[in-house]
């Protein structure tokens, strides 16, 4: 969650107690803070999500891998489809990626 995100919403961020590094193509970016608690909302289905807040993000949010390994969540990008496992369930859903995907998935912040 970008640091201009968390502010917008007034959320309450926390401290870790430890430090993350994300690295990306040309940059590293150090936190050890969070907001917790929050909601994913994806095409009416509700994820629960702990958020790293990091500075200097131009997105308002990235899900990383541990979040989607843990909803099996596969990206086909031929397709263009994003399909996760139901948090309520056993079965899995598909959400068409377009220029209107952020009709489909929503954050609910605290």
């Amino acid at each position: 969650m970008s640091q201009a995100f968390a502010q917008k919403h007034e959320q309450a961020v926390t401290d870790l107690g430890y430090g993350y590094r994300i690295s990306s193509v040309g940059a590293d970016v150090l936190t050890n803070r969070v907001v917790r608690g929050a909601t994913l909302d994806i095409s009416n289905q509700v994820f629960p999500v702990n958020l790293v807040v990091m500075t200097g993000l131009v997105l308002d949010v990235i899900m990383g891998m541990n979040w989607m390994k843990e909803w099996d969540t596969v990206i086909d990008a031929g397709k263009r489809v994003l399909s996760l496992r139901e948090p309520q369930g056993s079965g899995s859903f598909h959400v068409p990626l377009c220029n209107r995907t952020v009709q489909f998935i929503r954050i609910q912040v605290n």
